[in-house]
């Protein structure tokens, strides 16, 4: 489609790119089921964000690269971290009733930005989203993953497979079962853990959602330890 975007946004630790190459094929993966028809090869783009990361002055900091029909844009700012809170108390979160007309291309998306948007006026951090079936698939800007009986549960289907779930997957199948499957959002509030992934959150805690407390209402042992696996793996990549 001549008007559609499609974009990615990753971070750079220390000025190192965290797996770009990963986000590139995302990009270019989501360009295609767009249908959006451009030159660009995931050499090229790469080079540019190379060259955005070295020219900045910015140590930890943000890119984000957009590509439509008529060109590739990449964007670069300081990383502005969550306050530490966020990952000490937890966050709330709500659940909406909708789904993303291509769920496995990123695209942008103005009416789930309003509704993310009132959810934020409201207290919630993040919002996930539900399917006509009553699964909980993914948040709006974020992946997210459930936590009983030591299993480490996070839905496969009608999600944007995120670069930093990808990550955590593999963190976490070092230490326990992870199951890939669907999940009812009543089992949310059965949860012993929630959190949610993404590539400024990082491992974000969930001790809430719609009013209904989850576990003990404080950051799981399981969140704690992926969000420290993690900080580790990205800043020794």
């Amino acid at each position: 489609m001549a008007n559609e975007v499609v974009y990615t946004t990753l971070r750079a630790y220390n000025k190192k790119l965290f797996f770009p190459e990963r986000h590139i094929k995302r990009l270019l993966d989501s360009a295609e089921r767009a249908k959006i028809i451009h030159s660009e090869s995931p050499r090229e783009i790469l080079k540019k964000c190379v060259s955005v990361v070295s020219e900045n002055p910015f140590g930890n900091a943000v890119l984000r690269i957009e590509l439509s029909a008529t060109g590739l844009s990449v964007s670069v700012k300081k990383l502005e971290k969550f306050p530490d809170e966020i990952y000490s108390a937890g966050v709330k979160v709500s659940v909406v009733n909708y789904e993303r007309p291509s769920p496995d291309a990123k695209l942008n998306n103005n009416f789930l930005k309003q509704i993310v948007e009132k959810k934020k006026t409201e207290g919630f951090f993040e919002t996930l989203l539900m399917d006509r079936s009553g699964f909980v698939t993914e948040g709006a800007s974020s992946n997210f993953f459930m936590v009983k009986n030591n299993e480490l549960i996070t839905p496969e289907e009608k999600i944007l497979r995120g670069i930093t779930r990808g990550i955590i997957i593999e963190l976490a199948e070092e230490e326990m079962n992870v199951v890939h499957r669907r999940i009812k959002k009543e089992e949310l509030f059965e949860a012993d853990e929630i959190f949610i992934t993404g590539t400024v959150k990082e491992v974000v805690p969930v001790i809430e959602v719609d009013g209904h407390k989850i576990g003990l209402g404080l950051p799981g042992n399981v969140s704690k330890l992926l969000l420290k696996k993690f900080r580790k793996f990205a800043f020794s990549f």
